[in-house]
C-alpha cells in the first residue's frame, strides 16, 4: 500500500479548546512524556534550515508512520495528532501550538492506517534569544508526547 500524506492545518479558532494533555502545567511549561508508546509508530521530525535569524520562519515537518498491520490512533482529539517541543538555550522547553485553540473533532489525521503516513507541518517565529534550540516531535498522547522523533538542533545567530 503506497504512503499517504494527510496534512494537519494548524489553525487558531475562536471558541475551541486549548491543546492540552502534552503539557505539564499548561501552555509555556515543560512538557510531559508519554509512558505510552504505540511500537508500530515512527515519527520523524525535520526543520527547513538549522540556521536562522531572530523573526524569521522556520518550518518544521513532523510525520508519524505505521510500519504495522493495524489502523492505529495516533493523536488525541482537540488538536493536531503531533506536536513539537522546541528548548531554548536555557530554559524550559515550549510546545509549538502553545496558546492556540483548536476544534474538538476526532479526524482521519488522528488515526494512520498500515503503511501510512500522517504529516504536520508548523510554523515557528525564530525569538530573539540566540543559541542553540532542540526541537523534537512526538505523538499527541493522554500523558504527553509519545514516541520521540531524533531531536533536531536549531542555531539561532
Amino acid at each position: 500500500m503506497s504512503p499517504v500524506s494527510s496534512v494537519f492545518a494548524v489553525l487558531a479558532l475562536l471558541g475551541c479548546a486549548p491543546t492540552s494533555g502534552t503539557e505539564a502545567g499548561g501552555p509555556g511549561r515543560a512538557l510531559a512524556r508519554s509512558a505510552e508508546r504505540l511500537p508500530t509508530i515512527k515519527v520523524t521530525l525535520r526543520a527547513d534550515r538549522t540556521v536562522a535569524t531572530p523573526g524569521e520562519i522556520v518550518e518544521f515537518t513532523a510525520t508519524a508512520t505505521n510500519r504495522g498491520t493495524a489502523r492505529v490512533q495516533i493523536g488525541e482529539q482537540c488538536g493536531p495528532p503531533m506536536d513539537v517541543a522546541i528548548a531554548p538555550p536555557a530554559g524550559k522547553e515550549r510546545s509549538a501550538l502553545a496558546d492556540q485553540l483548536f476544534a474538538c473533532p476526532l479526524l482521519a489525521e488522528h488515526f494512520v492506517g498500515p503503511g501510512q503516513t500522517q504529516t504536520l507541518r508548523l510554523s515557528w517565529l525564530v525569538p530573539a534569544t540566540r543559541g542553540t534550540y532542540t526541537a523534537v516531535a512526538g505523538l499527541r498522547r493522554g500523558d504527553g508526547l509519545g514516541n520521540l522523533s531524533t531531536p533536531v538542533q536549531l542555531v539561532v545567530r
